[in-house]
């Protein structure tokens, strides 16, 4: 018997359970029946016969005195060597409820001599008491366990003080009557420490607490491939919180209601082909939820053997990783950007040193060809063309973060509103134009231009994916932080954003097209139609203002683009900006001495040219440690030093450092292509200016005089 031992002649019991209904199970030898409560022999009840030998001689030791004591004997011959092996204790009552015999484990439990007994007693003697009670099991109470054959939950009082919680099971026997005094059918009861029972059920009951509560998801089916495949037996709490079906939505159906359009099929029944040859798998794939949204799941399935050895189950383990995956997008985008933003910010760089000579030396000739009108038309075609090159190169600049354009704090409302005539003289007259702002005020920290450019780039796209007329749509909401952080990406600060969707009832966009729209020079219109960075340029914007761009599209259902910005608690700034006055004559009335850098040899030729035009003593090199060499060999008082911040090895802020260590009145004015990021460290240089290519003969001669006479 389970938890039984012999010690110094002895078995002890352990004990623990909890009452349950019982099947009678078959002894060997015996021929056992679970009747109805009112089945007897008398009421024509059928009892299968139990197998026996009338008239056996009885065995040594039994006693013979009474007739009904003798019988009793007789017949429970055969059956003593069966019960007999039993490791649990078992005892025979006949149906007066009088003990008839005890193997010997139920002797020892008792305190009884095991065997038949030589005169039947009452069970009650035995000291089996309920659960619930503390009064011994009577004999009309094993009279009704007889013929319920259910099984009781009891406790029993140890010779040795301890108390075991035990299971008490009749067994129902039919003994063939031999004659007239044989004695009535009996039953047999079996005792069951219900110690292992309790370990299982609260094993069970762990198991079950801890697949609850699991963040993954878990189902069981079972192992049948036929059509349409295995059946779901079981799923936890973490499955329905991962696809929205309850338990009694999900089991007994197969998985094929997860699945959807975008599901690998293939990959599904490679992975059932590794669970049919008993092999783990593990699979990742588009599945639905029950809202329809998609879910990309990482299944891991095992295959569940039976005792025999053959697959009787396969459980999975379900994880989302729909989050991650979007995460690694959005990080391999960005690091794509990025490393296209090097090679696009380097090329406008070189690009601008060029427009930069090319309007410098037009508007040189510009004032020297005032009377005559043909040259002058010419020059002004070339210079609207460096200009539009020039517009290229800040697109340029602002995809590759590298011209970070300084911010304000703006009412989004109102720029919307204010940009809208505008936008509409960009669109056809068969295309409406319908703006749905927020009521609340949206302030942002994003600049104006930079705004009014998105704003643009989107309408100029939605009018082009119009070529038979639509609608466009503007609209502005605002997310609590609580939105913001279900909606956005993990990656951004926490906080509340404005969102600006931008749609239009237009062409659409199929998957592969909408992969690359923000990818630079990247373009679906004709050739000479457009330059491929409208989109690009939105892209570096809304991430420079540390904001978040999606977009929806389907082909012929539209497109839709979802700025998010982060919203800030400020009211906008004034909206006037100062400018720079022009001065009266661009002609220095002082002959200034200017060293200038540029380690660009046309540029540096250029600019030398132009302020010598100028009335300016000009030197010029193309390397930092040239001009402290000839300074050296030849000391002169420099007014103004002239560099590009971009030097090789020695930079030009490091050569300004050292010429104001001998010089600390001379003026500085940085030239650069690239962005705050790059003159950032330059307050340390009282009194410098900023020069950005590309730059026109104005701007050079207009920031050299102000910087040498900041008082006129």
């Amino acid at each position: 018997m389970d938890g039984m031992d012999t010690r110094d002649g002895e078995r002890r019991m352990k004990s623990s359970g909890r009452p349950r209904a019982h099947t009678p199970r078959a002894i060997p030898g015996l021929r056992l029946l679970r009747p109805p409560a009112s089945s007897s022999p008398e009421d024509g009840g059928t009892f299968f016969p139990m197998a026996t030998s009338h008239g056996s001689t009885p065995t040594p030791g039994h006693d013979h005195h009474s007739p009904s004591s003798k019988a009793d004997a007789g017949w429970m011959l055969p059956a003593e060597p069966l019960l007999s092996q039993l490791t649990e204790p078992a005892f025979i009552l006949d149906r007066a409820a009088r003990v008839l015999w005890l193997n010997p484990p139920a002797g020892l439990l008792f305190g009884r001599r095991p065997g038949p007994a030589a005169n039947p007693w009452p069970a009650s003697e035995l000291g089996l008491r309920c659960e619930d009670s503390a009064t011994p099991l009577g004999n009309p109470d094993f009279t009704v366990l007889s013929k319920s054959g259910a099984s009781r939950d009891v406790t029993f009082h140890g010779l040795d003080n301890r108390t075991f919680r035990l299971e008490l099971l009749p067994l129902i026997l039919a003994i063939p009557s031999a004659s007239p005094e044989a004695p009535p059918p009996g039953a047999v009861f079996i005792l069951r420490n219900r110690s292992g029972r309790a370990t299982r059920e609260s094993t069970v009951r762990l198991l079950a607490a801890a697949l609850e509560s699991l963040g993954e998801g878990v189902l069981i089916t079972d192992a049948q491939f036929d059509h349409p495949g295995p059946k779901i037996l079981y799923v936890n709490q973490g499955f329905t919180g991962i696809t929205g079906y309850t338990p009694e939505e999900a089991v007994g159906r197969t998985t094929t209601f997860l699945e959807g359009e975008k599901t690998n099929r293939q990959a599904i029944e490679a992975g059932h082909a590794d669970l049919g040859h008993g092999r783990p798998t593990s699979m990742e794939v588009v599945n639905y939820r029950k809202d329809g949204r998609e879910a990309v799941l990482v299944w891991r399935s095992f295959p569940v053997h039976g005792p025999t050895g053959k697959i009787t189950n396969f459980v999975s383990i379900l994880r989302d990783v729909s989050q991650v995956r979007r995460l690694e997008r959005d990080l391999f985008q960005s690091q794509k950007m990025e490393a296209i933003g090097r090679l696009a910010g380097g090329v406008a760089h070189d690009f601008n040193n060029l427009l930069a000579v090319i309007l410098s030396f037009s508007d040189i000739l510009l004032e020297q060809t005032a009377q005559n009108p043909d040259h002058q038309k010419y020059l002004s075609e070339i210079q609207k063309a460096a200009r539009r090159a020039a517009e290229l190169t800040q697109q340029l600049m602002a995809f590759s973060r590298r011209r970070n354009l300084e911010p304000r704090v703006l009412d989004l409302n109102l720029v919307v509103r204010e940009i809208r005539k505008i936008l509409r003289r960009l669109i056809t007259e068969n295309i409406s134009l319908v703006d749905r702002l927020c009521p609340e005020e949206l302030f942002i920290n994003i600049n104006r231009t930079a705004l009014e450019q998105i704003l643009i780039n989107l309408t100029t796209n939605a009018r082009d994916a119009l070529p038979s007329g639509g609608e466009i749509f503007i609209e502005t909401h605002k997310l609590s932080e609580e939105e913001a952080a279900a909606t956005l990406p993990a990656f951004l600060t926490r906080g509340s954003y404005a969102r600006v969707s931008f749609s239009d009832t237009g062409l659409g966009m199929d998957e592969e097209t909408r992969s690359h729209i923000f990818d630079p020079f990247f373009t679906t219109k004709p050739i000479g139609k457009g330059t491929g960075l409208g989109l690009s340029t939105v892209y570096g914007i809304v991430r420079n203002a540390a904001g978040h761009i999606e977009v929806e599209s389907q082909p012929g259902h539209g497109t839709v683009f979802h700025l998010y910005l982060p919203l800030v608690a400020a009211a906008p700034a004034s909206a006037g900006e100062e400018t720079a006055g022009s001065s009266a004559t661009l002609r220095a009335e002082k002959r200034h001495t200017i060293l200038v850098v540029e380690d660009d040899q046309t540029m540096c030729d250029c600019i030398t040219s132009l302020l010598g035009l100028y009335n300016y003593e000009v030197l010029s090199t193309n390397r930092a440690e040239e001009a402290l060499d000839q300074l050296r060999e030849t000391p002169r008082r420099l007014d103004l030093l002239l560099t590009d911040l971009m030097l090789p090895k020695m930079s030009g802020a490091d050569l300004a450092q050292t010429l104001r260590r001998e010089q600390p009145s001379m003026k500085i004015i940085f030239m650069t292509g690239y962005s705050e990021d790059t003159v950032a460290g330059l307050e340390e240089f009282p009194g410098t200016a900023l020069l950005r290519k590309p730059f026109s003969l104005k701007n050079v001669l207009q920031l050299v005089q102000q910087t040498l006479n900041p008082e006129a």
